[in-house]
C-alpha cells in the first residue's frame, strides 16, 4: 500500500495558533505550561495528584454507570486501575452525537486510546487510561439533532428541551425507520434505554470497550458532590471573563489571533439540580480552573 505523509501546515485544515502551537513557536509559549512532545508527560505526571478518596469516589460512580452493560475484561480492570496512585487518564470531551455523528467523534476516540498506548509504552510505570467525557448537560440539541449518511441528511424531531443526555431517546425509532441499511447496533441504543446519555454511553462501549475506553457521565450525583467540596473551600469565587479578556490581550499584543474570546459578564457555571443531586450553589459562582 502507497502511503502519503502530510504536515499539518500543509493541509489547510488547521489554524495559525493551533500549528503555532503544535510546532512550539516561541510567541505561544508564555499560554501554555508543557509542550505538546511526549517527554513532557513526565513533568505533567509529577504535577498531578488525586486523593484516595477522590479516587474511589470516580471508581464507585463508573460502576453504577456502568451496570447491567457488557463490560470488556480490559475495560473492567481500567475502571479499578483509576483507583491507584499511578494511573492517570488521558481524557477527551464530545457532544452526544445521535449515530455517532461526524467522523472526527470516532477520531478523537481512536487518538485517545492510541496515546494512551503510546503513553504506557514510553512510561511504562505508570498506567494510562483512555476517557471519553459525555457532554451529557450541553443545551445546544441543534447541533447534534442532524446527522448525514450516503448523501442524505436525517434529523431527529422533538419537542424536549434542557440538557441532552436526560432527553428520552425513544423517538428516534421514526429516524431508524428511514434507514434502511443494518443498524441493529442503534435500534439496540436508542431503544433499550430511557435516556441519550446512557443511549451513547452503550453504542460508544460496543466499539471501543474491548480498547479499554471509559465513558464518564459528569451530570452524576457522586462526582458533582466534589463541587460542594470546592465551593466551600472558597475556589469558586474568580472571574473567568477577565482573565479570558486578560489572555487575550496578551494574544492580541503578540499579533496573535483567535476566533474564541469571552462573553463578558460573569459567566456562570453550567448546574444542574435535581432531587438526586446535591446543591452546589445559592448564587453565582466561578470556575477558576478546570477539574
Amino acid at each position: 500500500m502507497k502511503k502519503t505523509h502530510l504536515s499539518l501546515r500543509k493541509a489547510g485544515s488547521f489554524s495559525e495558533m493551533f500549528l503555532d502551537y503544535i510546532e512550539g513557536q516561541d510567541a505561544l509559549k508564555e499560554f501554555y505550561e508543557w509542550e505538546p512532545k511526549i517527554e513532557s508527560f513526565k513533568s505533567a505526571i509529577t504535577n498531578k495528584a488525586f486523593s484516595p478518596t477522590k479516587r474511589k469516589t470516580l471508581v464507585d460512580a463508573l460502576e453504577i454507570q456502568y451496570d447491567g452493560l457488557n463490560c470488556a475484561s480490559k475495560l473492567s480492570e481500567n475502571i479499578q486501575s483509576l483507583s491507584e496512585a499511578r494511573t492517570f487518564t488521558v481524557t477527551t470531551g464530545h457532544q452526544l452525537n445521535i449515530f455517532t455523528g461526524p467522523l472526527y467523534f470516532l477520531f478523537k476516540l481512536i487518538t485517545t486510546i492510541n496515546l494512551s498506548k503510546k503513553l504506557k509504552a514510553h512510561y511504562p510505570d505508570y498506567h494510562f487510561i483512555p476517557v471519553y467525557w459525555m457532554a451529557t448537560e450541553d443545551h445546544d440539541f441543534e447541533e447534534i439533532s442532524c446527522f448525514n449518511m450516503f448523501g442524505k441528511k436525517y434529523q431527529w424531531a422533538t419537542e424536549q428541551t434542557g440538557a441532552v443526555g436526560r432527553f428520552d431517546p425513544s423517538s428516534l425509532a421514526e429516524v431508524l425507520d428511514q434507514i434502511h441499511e443494518n443498524v441493529e447496533l442503534f435500534e439496540k441504543a436508542y431503544g433499550r434505554f430511557e435516556t441519550l446519555a446512557d443511549s451513547v454511553r452503550f453504542y460508544v462501549n460496543e466499539l471501543f470497550g474491548s480498547e479499554g475506553l471509559i465513558v464518564v457521565d459528569g451530570d452524576d450525583r457522586q462526582l458533582k458532590a466534589q463541587f460542594v467540596l470546592i465551593k466551600r473551600q472558597g475556589k469558586l469565587t474568580v472571574s473567568t471573563s477577565s482573565s479570558c479578556r486578560s489572555s487575550s490581550s496578551s494574544r492580541n499584543s503578540s499579533s496573535i489571533s483567535s476566533s474564541r474570546g469571552s462573553r463578558g459578564g460573569r459567566g456562570c457555571a453550567l448546574l444542574l439540580l435535581t432531587a438526586t443531586a446535591p446543591p452546589l450553589c445559592d448564587g453565582p459562582q466561578h470556575l477558576s480552573d478546570a477539574v
